[in-house]
């Protein structure tokens, strides 16, 4: 669960940030207070933006949303995965390709999208073939949303886990938990 470790080994670094913006926003305050011209407001929001996708990031409840495979064409049948598809057209970004991914397995349209990191390996097919996939590691805030099967056909409803539970479960490479 290569996410997990990377939020949990960086912790300390983005902790380490927080302190720092909240020192640069101190420091903002003295500059204004002794008479310096700057965009205060522009500066101090910019500052709260990166305080506020630190804190999401350190928070101890992180969650990931799954849906059971049940298409039996699927060498991955019964296995628990994220939303995922394929980056089809070499013009359309990682980015692109999450958005459209969440809307049509979903139904959710997202505001905001955090890159966090990229993963890449080589998948092992049961015939023996291997091909290199990259995973996309994002994260988007949705509460308040309801979760939508929107193909029923290939997967059982959506399911929130907190991240802490993948070992426990029979998920997809790109999610699986590493020891």
């Amino acid at each position: 669960m290569k996410e997990y470790t990377f939020a949990k080994t960086n912790y300390q670094i983005l902790d380490s940030l927080i302190s720092s913006y909240l020192s640069l926003k101190n420091s903002v305050k003295a500059i204004d207070k002794y008479g310096f011209t700057i965009d205060i407001k522009t500066i101090n929001t910019q500052i709260q933006t990166q305080i506020d996708i630190n804190l999401n990031l350190i928070k101890q409840y992180k969650e990931v949303q799954l849906s059971r495979c049940i298409d039996p064409k699927k060498d991955y049948c019964g296995l628990n995965q994220p939303v995922c598809g394929f980056k089809k057209k070499i013009n359309k970004s990682f980015e692109d390709c999450v958005r459209c991914e969440v809307l049509e397995e979903m139904n959710i349209v997202l505001d905001k999208l955090f890159y966090i990191c990229l993963q890449e390996g080589y998948k092992e097919f049961p015939d023996g073939k291997t091909c290199l996939y990259r995973t996309a590691i994002y994260f988007s805030i949705i509460d308040g949303v309801v979760l939508q099967r929107i193909e029923p056909e290939k997967n059982e409803d959506w399911i929130t886990y907190d991240l802490k539970e993948l070992s426990n479960l029979k998920v997809t490479s790109s999610v699986e938990t590493k020891s």
